[in-house]
């Protein structure tokens, strides 16, 4: 399973699990949008291309994760 969580201010604001990474961030942003915005990001797993590209156009201040894709990365 994919796991996120959304952070802000210390407080958990969105959080979700699926089969699916993408699908996981959307689900977690989705929780609170408003408070998600400019938060932290945290993923179980390696950060795909896919995610990366979502994330580009979200305003986030801090992406944690154990891996970051090449692709990603770029």
């Amino acid at each position: 399973l994919q796991h996120c969580v959304i952070v802000k201010h210390g407080i958990p604001c969105g959080v979700a699990s699926s089969e699916d990474q993408l699908k996981t961030l959307k689900t977690a942003w989705n929780c609170d949008s408003t408070s998600a915005f400019g938060g932290i990001i945290a993923f179980s797993s390696e950060v795909t291309k896919e995610s990366a590209d979502w994330l580009t156009q979200n305003f986030i201040e801090v992406v944690l994760a154990p891996a970051y894709s090449k692709e990603a990365l770029e």
